[in-house]
């Protein structure tokens, strides 16, 4: 097989992610009906972003095998969906509420680094080594551990509140340069042939 099918997924690839992912959707959903404490559409509202985050990078991954959007998509919801319960107001007696904490809190973070990823590297999934993207998404992937870290550190101390505000800032000002980056290059990138794409093609007869 040549072209870009032979890096098209195959059907087995694709039942492998989709049973750990279903799996996820279905503890996501689980957890949220018999144990969260919220509002319900705020349960159904993080479990369909995760969910939809997944559908689209399986199909984005079967359709253009190329790019590595797909794969970033696909990982992306499913980070969302090991987060969410994470972000649940839990009841004092969920099981493995321990074990929800130890995962969801790096993935938690970990969702916003792979966001500005997938935004900033479309439409091939790939980031220029050197360039101004390359370096923000590395200080956000390095954030992540720090933020967690930190965060773990001081988790019951009266530094935990000054903590949450730093972390916060420092968050914000990265999603800041990322707005800066995507509006230049919106700004740089060339107009496109509206006219052209609607010109109405003529066809000579014999």
């Amino acid at each position: 097989m040549t072209g870009s099918g032979q890096f098209a997924p195959s059907a087995r690839n694709i039942v492998a992610v989709a049973v750990p992912c279903g799996a996820l959707i279905a503890v996501d959903i689980w957890l949220g009906v018999t144990r969260d404490q919220r509002p319900w559409p705020m349960l159904v509202s993080d479990v369909a972003l995760g969910a939809c985050f997944v559908l689209a990078g399986v199909v984005a991954w079967r359709l253009r095998p190329r790019s590595r959007t797909g794969l970033l998509m696909l990982l992306l919801g499913t980070v969302m969906l090991l987060a969410n319960p994470y972000g649940y107001e839990l009841a004092p007696d969920t099981p493995a509420a321990t074990a929800i904490g130890v995962i969801g809190a790096p993935m938690y973070w970990l969702q916003f680094a792979l966001a500005g990823h997938l935004l900033l590297s479309y439409p091939s999934g790939r980031l220029v080594r050197g360039s101004p993207e390359a370096a923000l998404i590395i200080g956000c992937y390095a954030l992540v551990g720090v933020t967690v870290g930190v965060k773990a550190a001081v988790h019951g101390t009266g530094a935990a509140a000054p903590v949450t505000v730093a972390v916060t800032v420092a968050w914000t000002a990265l999603a800041a340069v990322a707005g800066g980056l995507l509006l230049r290059r919106f700004m740089r990138a060339p107009p496109l042939p509206w006219t052209a794409a609607f010109t109405p093609t003529v066809t000579p007869t014999s």
